[in-house]
Formats: C-alpha cells, sequence, structure tokens
C-alpha cells in the first residue's frame, strides 16, 4: 500500500485508470453491443469519467474508504493481508456509486428520473466492480 501522498496519488491514478477503462468498455457493450464500441466515443467517455473519478477517489473517497475499512477491521486484527484487500473492496463500494453518478449526469446527461437510472446503472455495474 502506498506510504507517502505521491505514492497515494500514483496508486490512484494506476487503479482508476484500470477500473474506468474496463467500466467503460463494459458499458457501452451492454448499451450498444461491440459494433458500437468506438475508440472516439470511448475516448471522449474516459475524458470526462477519468478527471471526474480521479478527483473524487483522491479528495474523497480514499479517505472515506480507509476509514470504513478500518471500522470494518476494528480491533480483529491489522495483518498485512487482509487491511489492503477491506480497503480494495470498501473503495470500490465507495467509487461504484459514485462513477454510476457521474456517468448519469456527464456522460447519459439525466436530469429527469436521476434516481431511477442512476440505480439501474449501479445495479448493472456493482456486480461487475466488485468481481
Amino acid at each position: 500500500m502506498p506510504k507517502t501522498k505521491k505514492e497515494e496519488l500514483v496508486f490512484t491514478l494506476m487503479m482508476c485508470t484500470a477500473m474506468f477503462a474496463m467500466m467503460i468498455s463494459y458499458n457501452q457493450v451492454m448499451a450498444a453491443g461491440m459494433r458500437a464500441l468506438t475508440f472516439s466515443s470511448w475516448l471522449r467517455e474516459a475524458m470526462i469519467m477519468g478527471s471526474a473519478i480521479v478527483a473524487l477517489e483522491f479528495g474523497i473517497i480514499a479517505p472515506l474508504a480507509h476509514k470504513i475499512a478500518f471500522w470494518v477491521i476494528g480491533n480483529f486484527t491489522h495483518d498485512s493481508v487482509p487491511v489492503p484487500i477491506v480497503i480494495s473492496v470498501a473503495t470500490v463500494c465507495c467509487v461504484c456509486p459514485a462513477a454510476s453518478a457521474v456517468a448519469t449526469l456527464l456522460v447519459r446527461h439525466v436530469t429527469e428520473n436521476f434516481m431511477a437510472t442512476w440505480l439501474a446503472a449501479l445495479s448493472m455495474n456493482f456486480p461487475v466492480a466488485l468481481g
């Protein structure tokens, strides 16, 4: 796990890039099939989602995920193996709803029925993000 802010930023950039690249591809294929997956549409969505998710992750979600993880672990153990796993799961549990909300607002341009559209996107994305 990262020890300094610089290491944390690099780790966040790597993890967010991998996660949103996979999830953008998954969402585009689920929405329109493999034929509609073009690099230009993927790149446009990646620029929007990437900047939003990295900002959210580094500023809000990472501290929240650490608090949740150490609350879950509590006084049971502070071994080196379970801590990063619990932090990773807590991060996914925080990033997925935030990313689905950002995508619903900025990519799908939904303002009416936001909750229904967001919950539909979240229910489709969350199992894949945890897997």
